[in-house]
């Protein structure tokens, strides 16, 4: 999605295709380095802050990992929900007829719209409850299943295209903004999975051998990355001059395909929507529900487990107004470029606390310890040196972003 929001932002489709390289190239980077003490040590990403931030600093990091997590699963939510709404539509074209809509303009979408958004996350619920490890044949199921539909897509959009070919987005000139655009696209590529690569440890902890964790994201993560990405700029591109505009949402295509076409166009549009409501909910439940559920876990023990964090991060969500930040592609990716603003500087820390300053060698016993006997007790639990380095990188970032127009 990240890749087609991109010609929506008004980037050719091969400036969109070399920001998402770039991106994708970095990101696995930072992933890769991130996980490595995860890996090794087995450590989360909670008790990994703490020989970074301190015991009680660390706190500040994890509760935004854990707002995070409840606005990127609202944001993932309202997706499956418009894959919901597009099975609807394919059954009922008439779907905004038979459900009158009752809410304001001013909230950007309608009744119906909202009913498939509860609809997903309903459906999504029991996926919470059952434990992570016995839903691996089903994210196996979900990553294929993606991969077999974007396929299917690109091969029909590449076979129907006609004589306009890729239409404006390969024929229209560069502007003089380009080079920042391609730049703003790059942060936006890095910011779409930079919650990921912040709490990466949470995942990589759980491997057999480091290695596994090192080398299966280091080939993986940018192949699926530039896959999904670049299939999806090359659709958008090849279905422009045909829709009147960049369908840069996959549920907004999905949805052009049925009002521009006929029965068979619905049924094909109806497993599209099925795919993509699957594929949805195989990354929403462990990248941003069980992520919530792991940080609130850490700092409620007491009260809340891995579980219950999990429903919490997915009721609370609703309260982050998700249908307002996929209303448009420069909404999307302006929200995706601020995330990287705001992670940006957390992820460099852990990852030269881990590699230079300690060294690679943690003394895990330490980080249990929560008085001034610990070596990171630092200065009434905080380390303060953290703080400057978090605040300095955050305004050098911030400082760069203002140079990247975001508008078209």
């Amino acid at each position: 999605m990240t890749g087609s929001s991109l010609i929506g932002l008004g980037l050719t489709w091969w400036q969109a295709i070399i920001s998402i390289v770039i991106g994708e190239i970095l990101a696995t980077i930072f992933v890769v380095l991130n996980s490595v003490p995860g890996a090794y040590y087995h450590l989360g990403f909670p008790v990994v802050n703490r020989y970074v931030w301190g015991m009680y600093g660390s706190m500040f990091v994890i509760w935004n990992r854990i707002l995070l997590s409840i606005v990127w699963y609202g944001f993932q939510a309202w997706i499956g929900g418009e894959c919901v709404y597009v099975c609807l539509q394919a059954i009922w074209p008439s779907i905004e007829e038979r459900i009158p809509n009752h809410l304001s303009a001013s909230t950007g979408t309608t009744t119906a719209h909202f009913v498939a958004y509860i609809i997903f996350m309903v459906i999504s619920l029991p996926f919470i409850y059952i434990r992570p490890y016995k839903l691996r044949k089903f994210f196996y199921g979900s990553a294929a299943t993606i991969i077999v539909f974007e396929i299917v897509l690109l091969v029909w959009a590449l076979a129907t295209m006609g004589d306009s070919g890729f239409g404006s987005t390969i024929s229209n000139a560069g502007t003089s903004g380009s080079g920042w655009k391609v730049a703003f696209g790059v942060i936006s590529t890095i910011g779409s999975i930079a919650a990921g690569i912040l709490n990466q440890n949470d995942y990589a902890r759980f491997t057999r051998k480091p290695t596994n964790a090192i080398w299966g994201q280091f080939l993986s993560f940018p192949f699926y990355g530039m896959t999904c990405a670049i299939i999806g700029i090359l659709v958008t591109a090849a279905t422009q001059d045909r829709y009147g505009s960049a369908k840069w949402n996959l549920p907004n295509l999905l949805s052009a395909i049925i009002e521009n076409g006929g029965s068979r166009s619905r049924a094909a549009a109806f497993f599209g929507g099925v795919a993509l409501v699957i594929s949805q909910m195989g990354v929403n439940v462990p990248g941003n529900a069980l992520a919530g559920g792991f940080d609130l876990a850490a700092l409620f023990p007491r009260y809340i487990n891995i579980r219950r964090g999990a429903y919490l991060t997915a009721l609370v969500s609703i309260a982050s107004n998700p249908w307002k930040l996929v209303n448009t592609a420069t909404t999307f990716l302006t929200v995706l470029s601020s995330y990287s603003v705001f992670l940006g500087p957390m992820t460099g820390l852990m990852i030269s606390s881990y590699f230079v300053i300690n060294r690679q060698k943690i003394k895990v016993d330490d980080l249990y310890i929560g008085n001034s006997t610990s070596i990171y007790w630092y200065t009434w639990g905080v380390n303060w040196r953290a703080l400057a380095g978090g605040v300095y990188i955050f305004i050098m970032i911030t400082s760069l972003i203002t140079f990247l127009p975001i508008s078209t």
